[in-house]
This record gives structure tokens, sequence and C-alpha cells, in this order.
């Protein structure tokens, strides 16, 4: 099997999953409390300079709100750690009745009440076609965009970032789609090794999208390589 072949393969299962549980997103989320800002750990997310400089601009009244981690969970291949807020939990099995999705994905996390999840993964480059991270994070793009499972695609831009606490070089890429269950918005990081591939997707309902994003970018921001 092609490198390019698997990829599509676990874009499938991806997007199948992406979109069963974003039923759980119906009704959910309505009375959440937005989070204005963000602590990010140290090494977390950095955008180029004059992205994040912009970014970090806090809209006049605005009052900083901290996001703390309290629990790591690391996949069940070993390969990675993600810190979480006390409110969301690890989601293995959730959703996958025949193994696919703990196949492609060994991290699997959530927050039902908030109407927010995510899946982690990394990927050997042995063999790969795709000649870096950019390549790798415009495959997984388009793939999911391209999904029958979707709809009225709205892409984001692409941007660069250092991800996780080593720094690793990667994107940020969000979209939002219409599926069964409404509107649904994702954001996707990713990172490169010399040997790996690593990709974090996040998504909630679209009406719930601006609470969650600092909290997607926290969880990410604490990405650590283990093997």
């Amino acid at each position: 099997m092609t490198y390019r072949k698997y990829c599509r393969q676990s874009v499938s299962v991806l997007a199948g999953f992406l979109l069963a549980a974003s039923l759980l997103t119906a009704g959910c989320g309505s009375d959440r409390t937005p989070v204005s800002d963000t602590s990010l750990p140290e090494s977390g997310i950095s955008l180029p300079a004059e992205e994040s400089q912009a970014d970090s601009e806090p809209e006049s009244g605005a009052e900083a709100a901290v996001i703390t981690l309290t629990k790591s969970i690391d996949s069940a291949d070993g390969s990675m750690r993600l810190q979480f807020p006390d409110n969301w939990s690890d989601m293995s099995g959730f959703m996958s009745t025949d193994g696919s999705v703990e196949a492609a994905y060994p991290l699997r996390a959530g927050c039902p009440e908030e109407a927010a999840f995510l899946l982690a993964c990394c990927e050997s480059r042995e063999g790969s076609i795709l000649s870096d991270v950019r390549d790798y994070t415009e495959t997984l793009v388009q793939g999911m965009t391209a999904s029958s499972l979707f709809s009225d695609v709205q892409m984001g831009q692409l941007t660069p970032i250092s991800l996780g606490r080593d720094g690793l070089s990667g994107y940020i890429a969000q979209f939002t789609a219409d599926s069964q269950a409404g509107r649904v918005a994702y954001t996707l990081y990713t990172a490169e090794t010399e040997t790996a591939f690593y990709q974090i997707c996040c998504w909630t309902s679209n009406a719930g999208a601006g609470s969650e994003e600092a909290v997607f970018d926290t969880i990410a921001g604490s990405f650590e390589v283990l093997s």
C-alpha cells in the first residue's frame, strides 16, 4: 500500500468518525461560557512573529482566562502524550465497534458536555512520498474536505506553527462543513520529526467554535513526542 493510499484510508476513517461524533453536537453547548484568551504551556503553539503580534492584542475590556491542564493521556502506541482539562476524558472505544478508529488513531479524547472531541496519531515517514509536513497537511485537508459526508466546506487559512514542548515545525488548518448533525468546525494541527508525521484533529459545533478554540490550542500546545 502506498503512503498516499494509506493516508486516504486514514482520512476515510477520520471523516466517518468525525461525522458520527458530530451527532453529539446537536443541541449541545448552547449555554457554554466563552473563553476569551488563555495561557499556553511553554513552547506550546508559536505563530510567525507578524501573526502572533496581531493575534495577541486583546479586545478592549476582555479578561484573560487561564485553561488549566490537569491530566495526561498517552497514545496507545506510546508515540505521544497530550494534556487535558479536568472535564476531558479518554474516549478509547467510543463509537468504534469495529476497532478501525483505534487502529488509525491511538489517542482519542473528548468532553461530551462541551461537544468537543479530539483524535491524534503518529504516522511513519518510512516509504512516504510526502515531502514535508506541509504536503502531509494539505493531503489530509484535501481528503477530509472532499469527503461526501460533508457539504458547503469553508476553508480557513493554512498557517505554519511551532507545536508542542519541542517546538516542532507544523501547520494549523481550520474549516467548517455541514453534516447530518449541522455545521461543524474542525481544527487540524500537524507536526513533523525526521522519522514521523503527527496529526491532532479537533472538532466541535460551529456555534461553539469560538469558545473551544483556546481549549484546542492549549491541548495541542502540550503535545509531547514519547518515542
